[in-house]
């Protein structure tokens, strides 16, 4: 039986199929979302009348074709579990009414956790916030709940506190080399960043052109829904936080972003459109991702690589202080910034392990939404 005519049968007779059918029919299709999607109504008649047998088969199944962030602890909460079916298939604004029902019947730190994070990737992250506090308060030791929490207020306040010139003088920006062109950056009057949600998809798309990409070595966007898919996922990645570059009267130009490896180096990285390039914009954006990086989430040092001949990056990282570390990589220049001591061989084993850690998100960037 082809996926396709597999597909056309469960809709067809999904009013009919049994919950060890539609199983059945999951496995053979290799776990493809379009069999949840065709027995939908099926699922939301059938599964709490299923036995406990039946439905352990089926989460396991659900397991299957989930993202892992996703938590099941239903507590005999059908809700629950339609509130994780329905953020599997990306609808999360089904899934955030599920969750919320699920909330009157029996909530737990998995339903708030899950409901924060539908939530975050629709872009609505003061509901986000709450949700991961109410989960907190539930569990106190839910590490994930905390992660989220603590990114969506730094993210949020990254132009709140965005310094001026003048304050970036007492601040750890200080301790930095070329600080003077940094304070002229952070008092760029046009420009701002916002966190990048899936609202920016169709602008970014438009600039994420095949050589920009291949440059900042990122996937090559060939729909919206791919963009989109790469944008929930830095959404869903605690330590991450990405920026929407914003040009006042315009709109979205292009992206910086740092990574938290631990609680002290972050990995950077830039990118503009073809039409906003040598104007300024990148050094002034770069800036004040410095501020929110050594400020806000107090890193003490950061690091990025470019391609051996990428040199409009690389003139910008000079330009706001990064010293380029010689490392064994022909293709790659390495580049790193730091409020404190940065030489030695220390600092460079340092940085090698930070680069080691750091290479598989680098280069292995799977849309996994």
């Amino acid at each position: 039986m082809s996926l396709l005519t597999s597909q056309n049968e469960t809709k067809e007779n999904s009013r009919a199929l049994s919950l060890a059918a539609i199983v059945s029919r999951l496995r053979m299709s290799q776990w493809d979302y379009e069999i949840i999607s065709g027995c939908y109504e099926r699922l939301i008649r059938i599964l709490p009348k299923a036995t406990e047998m039946e439905r352990q088969n089926f989460y396991q199944a659900i397991r299957n074709v989930e993202e892992r962030r996703f938590k099941f602890d239903a507590r005999e909460n059908p809700d629950f579990y339609f509130g994780a079916l329905m953020s599997v298939m990306g609808r999360y604004e089904e899934a955030i009414a599920y969750y919320c029902r699920a909330k009157t019947i029996h909530n737990t730190a998995a339903t708030e956790h899950n409901l924060g994070l539908s939530y975050l990737l629709s872009g609505r992250l003061e509901e986000a916030l709450g949700s991961f506090d109410n989960a907190l308060t539930l569990d106190q030791h839910m590490t994930s709940a905390k992660l989220f929490s603590e990114k969506i207020n730094a993210w949020l306040s990254a132009e709140k506190n965005s310094l001026t010139a003048d304050e970036a003088i007492g601040s750890r920006l200080s301790y930095l080399e070329n600080q003077s062109f940094i304070r002229q950056g952070l008092a760029h009057p046009d420009l701002k960043l916002e966190p990048l949600l899936p609202r920016h998809a169709q602008a970014m798309r438009s600039y994420a052109t095949p050589e920009i990409m291949s440059l900042t070595r990122l996937p090559a966007f060939t729909t919206l829904n791919e963009v989109e898919d790469w944008i929930k996922a830095k959404a869903a990645e605690p330590r991450n936080y990405t920026f929407a570059i914003m040009l006042r009267d315009f709109g979205f130009i292009g992206i910086v972003s740092v990574t938290a490896m631990d609680d002290k180096a972050g990995r950077i990285y830039f990118w503009l459109g073809d039409p906003f390039m040598g104007k300024g914009y990148a050094s002034a954006a770069v800036c004040r991702l410095l501020n929110f990086a050594y400020d806000t989430l107090r890193l003490e040092e950061l690091f990025t690589c470019v391609l051996a001949h990428n040199e409009r990056s690389a003139r910008v990282l000079q330009k706001v202080g990064f010293r380029r570390v010689e490392l064994p990589n022909a293709e790659l220049h390495y580049y790193r910034s730091g409020v404190g001591r940065l030489e030695g061989p220390e600092a460079t084993e340092r940085l090698m392990r930070y680069f080691e850690k750091a290479e598989s998100k680098i280069l292995i960037r799977q849309i996994t939404l």
